[in-house]
């Protein structure tokens, strides 16, 4: 039973990645209507596309390190080169995005005596998927792969945009207010985490 879940939970992750540059509108339907691929399924199908970052760029780094040992270029052997970087980019800009998509939930107070409901969740997570798709291009050379995962973060902010005005009927106003406010938050909490860093660091000298 566990293997046929994952099997159905595989389909359906593909079928959300295909729509999501095809009809992202679909690819947030398929994600509603699939039981029990929730918020953690999302994280894992964004984990999955990331571990090929730092194997694409372990390739890369190998195919040019040779090429340049062959040609006799000056240069040091840089294999392992970029390798951390090219992962640990996308959980920073991902947590980045959770906690946009975390304020745009509860920026609308639901009153739940009233049968209100919250606004549906993970609308940014979901439209991220291209960005996280993006590590295929580190196995280009430089500077070919820091230009196409630039272009897929563009259209995954591009996507964000038009599934909030799809999902949610909001317009320009709606949208430049939300990621204003959205920017606010996360600029007072990185604030607020300095201020402690500082005064900790001021205590133990």
């Amino acid at each position: 039973m566990i293997v046929d879940k994952e099997q159905d939970f595989s389909e359906i992750r593909t079928g959300i990645l295909q729509k999501v540059f095809q009809s992202p509108e679909i690819a947030f339907e398929i994600y509603q209507k699939s039981d029990g691929f929730g918020y953690g399924e999302i994280v894992r199908t964004h984990f999955l596309l990331w571990i090929f970052a730092p194997a694409f760029k372990l390739i890369s780094n190998f195919i040019f390190s040779i090429l340049s040992f062959v040609r006799s270029d000056d240069g040091e052997w840089t294999v392992f080169s970029g390798v951390l970087f090219s992962f640990l980019i996308y959980p920073v800009i991902l947590f980045l995005i959770i906690q946009f998509d975390v304020f745009r939930v509860f920026l609308k107070k639901a009153d739940r005596t009233k049968g209100e409901t919250l606004p549906p969740a993970n609308i940014l997570l979901l439209s991220f998927l291209p960005f996280s798709a993006s590590s295929v291009f580190w196995i280009l050379p430089s500077p070919f792969q820091a230009i196409f995962v630039a272009i897929s973060f563009f259209l995954s902010c591009a996507l964000s945009v038009r599934n909030l005005k799809k999902i949610l009927n909001w317009n320009d106003k709606d949208v430049l207010i939300f990621f204003l406010s959205g920017s606010a938050y996360l600029l007072t909490g990185i604030l607020f985490l300095t201020v402690i860093y500082n005064l900790i660091r001021t205590l133990l000298n």
